[in-house]
């Protein structure tokens, strides 16, 4: 069953606007807006999985956060810190940076 136009549009401007994983016209650069979502993160109520040293850790995005184990956290580096005990830039940590991205 062929979508109609109308429909086939609109999914591409969710795309474009919420997914930039699956939008390979985007720029992922991270927002410079204020409010504005980071570009390079997976749409609210996604979960971004992490293996290291053997255990995998799993983290819900927000609307407007986190989660990571029942708490909310402001930033990624928060939980990768959490995780490792050490600094870490949370998009690297979590392999979001754009030049990691496999696309």
């Amino acid at each position: 069953m062929m979508l109609k136009k109308q429909l086939l549009a609109r999914i591409n401007e969710l795309i474009a606007r919420y997914d930039p994983i699956n939008n390979r016209n985007s720029h992922t650069t991270p927002s410079s807006v204020k409010g504005e979502r980071d570009n390079r993160l997976p749409i609210p109520g996604s979960t971004i999985h992490k293996e290291y040293k053997g255990k995998t850790y799993v983290v819900r995005v927000l609307r407007t956060g986190f989660e990571y184990e029942g708490k909310r956290y402001r930033s990624l580096t928060a939980i990768a810190k959490e995780i490792t005990g050490m600094q870490w830039g949370g998009f690297g940590f979590f392999g979001l940076n754009n030049d990691k991205r496999k696309r």
